[in-house]
């Protein structure tokens, strides 16, 4: 039966995938604290654009009113009344719809963050057997945990 003659080279295998592994939890697991900080505070996560409109309800207005302009440009149907002209709406209106936009902007930042946070755990759960395994082949092959080939410090 052949041997291997070459053991190092299993032995940088297991190492580089280990170290890999080892790179990649920490990612994940930063990326897990950040979707958390992000399900604490979900205003946090909003880029300049959205909180804009998240902020100010007049550049939420300023926002919809021109999104109302491309939308007719566009051939869509823009609000209107019978007549075709389109519908100014009054201040209550308006502050019903930018408290609207406001929770939406939050749901969908949470929904988000949790989503990012599943996605993180679930690397955490991949990767981690798959470190286990090659760290315990690579001590195998450099003998390391074996009664003959021992080399800790504290060996009496």
């Amino acid at each position: 039966m052949a041997t291997n003659t070459k053991p190092w080279i299993a032995t940088i295998y297991f190492y580089l995938i280990s170290a890999v592994c080892i790179i990649t939890l920490i990612i994940a697991l930063v990326g897990g604290l950040m979707a958390l900080y992000t399900l604490i505070d979900p205003e946090s996560g909003l880029d300049k654009y959205e909180w804009k409109t998240y902020a100010d309800s007049d550049e939420f207005k300023r926002t919809e009113a021109n999104q109302e302009v491309m939308r007719t440009k566009s051939a869509l149907t823009a609000p209107g009344d019978s007549t075709g002209k389109s519908v100014v709406y009054s201040e209550e209106e308006w502050q019903r719809r930018w408290t609207s936009h406001r929770a939406t902007t939050i749901q969908a930042e949470k929904m988000g963050a949790r989503r990012n946070l599943v996605n993180q755990l679930i690397i955490v759960i991949v990767c981690l057997p798959i470190f286990l395994i090659h760290w315990r082949f690579a001590r195998k092959t450099t003998g390391i945990g074996r009664e003959d080939g021992d080399n800790s410090i504290d060996k009496t």
